[in-house]
């Protein structure tokens, strides 16, 4: 099946750039990619990351926009095209903060979302359960990745997953 000119192409991927996807395509795909990044999960969370390539229209972007907040009812961000975007930079570090926390402290992993859940003002799958709703895999993966990315020796250790997981 051939993409018909001018129809919207995005992939919700965070772990690969969005100008290196849009690479070697035409013109037009180009002008009509971008990436949406879903918070997780996304059925409870209203954020949604566009991430446009240095090419993609700005009518793309606006109308992806318009269809996100008005159709999807999320609210967009317009984010730059780093690796594994914003939401798992904070997502991630947060996660791996609390896990961090959680073995200093010798508190459990029900505990830990029974403290990081609806009694703050998050989703209720909380810290573990958004991992297990992520997988597991792909968490791990996201973390590795992360590592890679940062400069500081520091920052790097902190998205090493820590032993138990």
């Amino acid at each position: 099946m051939e993409r018909k000119k001018g129809t919207l192409v995005s992939t919700n991927t965070s772990g690969i750039s969005i100008n290196k996807l849009a690479e070697e395509r035409s013109d037009d795909f180009r002008k009509h990619f971008c990436g949406t990044h879903f918070f997780n999960p996304p059925r409870y969370l209203p954020l949604v990351e566009l991430i446009p390539s240095t090419q993609t229209d700005g009518e793309t972007i606006t109308s992806l926009t318009n269809f996100v907040e008005k159709i999807l009812g999320k609210t967009a961000i317009i984010c730059k095209d780093t690796p594994m975007f914003i939401a798992n930079h904070i997502g991630i570090y947060g996660m791996m903060l609390t896990m961090e926390l959680m073995q200093q402290c010798g508190v459990t992993i029900e505990e830990i979302d029974a403290l990081t859940g609806k009694p703050v003002g998050r989703q209720k799958s909380a810290t573990f359960r958004t991992c297990d709703l992520v997988g597991l895999d792909v968490l791990g993966h996201v973390a590795d990745d992360l590592s890679q990315h940062v400069k500081e020796v520091e920052e790097k250790e902190m998205f090493r997953m820590p032993s138990f997981f």
